[in-house]
C-alpha cells in the first residue's frame, strides 16, 4: 500500500508540475513583456512551490505510520515475551508444588508404613509377652497343683484311725485349715468344719503336728506364707 501510495503522489506532483509549466507558457505567449505579467509568473511559481511541501507531510506522515506500527510490533513482541516468561514461571512453578507435594505423600506414606511397622512389633511384642504371661500363670498353676497334691498325699499317707472311733464305729470328714511358711513349717492348725466326733477331729489336728513340716514352697510360686485348707477322711472299711 505505501509503494502504491509514493508512486501515486509522484506521478500526481509530475502532473501538476508539468501543467503548470504549460500555463506558464502560454502566459508568457498572451500577455505583454510587462512588470504584471512577471509578478503572475512569481505567484505561479510560488504557488506550484508551495505544494510540495503538503506532499512532503503525507510522505512524514506516511513514514510515522510506519514508525508507530513498527514500534506497536515491538510492543507486541515484548508483551508476548513477557507471557511467555509468566507462562514458564508458573510452569515451574507448578512442577515444584507438584514436585514438593509428591515428596510430601511419599513422606507421609513412609511414615505411615514406619507406624505400622512399630505397631505390628508393639503388637507382636505384648503378644509375646501375653503369652509368656499366660505360660508363666499355666506353669505356677501347675507348681500349685503339683504342692497341694503332695501336701494331701501326706496327710492321708499319715492318717491313723484310732482305735476307739473305730471301735465305736465313728466315721466322717474334717476340714483342717493350717498356715505354712516359706519354708514349710506348719505355723497354724485350725479346724474349719468338724466331722462330729470329738475323737476324730483330735486325731487329725495329732495327725498334722506329728508331720511338723513340708517341703518348702516353690520360688515360682512367691508365696511367704500359704493357707490350705485340707480334707481329712476317717472312713471305716
Amino acid at each position: 500500500m505505501t509503494e502504491k501510495f509514493i508512486f501515486f503522489l509522484i506521478f500526481f506532483l509530475v502532473t501538476t508540475f508539468h501543467v503548470v509549466l504549460f500555463n506558464i507558457k502560454i502566459d508568457i505567449k498572451k500577455a505583454p513583456k510587462t512588470k504584471s505579467n512577471t509578478q503572475k509568473i512569481t505567484i505561479n511559481l510560488l504557488e506550484s512551490k508551495i505544494v510540495k511541501p503538503k506532499n512532503k507531510k503525507i510522505i512524514l506522515e506516511n513514514n510515522n505510520k510506519i514508525i508507530r506500527t513498527h514500534k506497536y510490533k515491538k510492543n507486541i513482541n515484548k508483551k508476548i515475551k513477557r507471557k511467555k516468561t509468566k507462562e514458564v514461571e508458573t510452569k515451574e512453578v507448578e512442577t515444584k508444588e507438584v514436585e514438593t507435594k509428591e515428596v510430601e505423600t511419599k513422606e507421609i506414606e513412609t511414615k505411615e508404613i514406619e507406624t505400622k511397622e512399630v505397631e505390628n512389633k508393639e503388637v507382636e511384642n505384648k503378644e509375646v509377652e501375653t503369652k509368656e504371661v499366660e505360660n508363666k500363670e499355666v506353669e505356677t498353676k501347675e507348681i500349685e497343683k503339683n504342692y497341694l497334691i503332695y501336701i494331701r498325699r501326706i496327710i492321708k499317707n499319715n492318717i491313723k484311725y484310732p482305735r476307739r472311733a473305730r471301735r465305736l464305729k465313728k466315721q466322717g470328714i474334717i476340714y483342717v485349715s493350717i498356715t505354712i511358711n516359706k519354708d514349710g513349717i506348719i505355723t497354724k492348725i485350725n479346724i474349719e468344719k468338724s466331722s462330729g466326733s470329738k475323737i476324730l477331729d483330735k486325731a487329725a489336728i495329732k495327725t498334722i503336728k506329728n508331720i511338723k513340716r513340708f517341703k518348702k514352697i516353690p520360688n515360682e510360686l512367691k508365696r511367704i506364707s500359704w493357707n490350705i485348707k485340707i480334707p481329712m477322711v476317717y472312713r471305716l472299711k
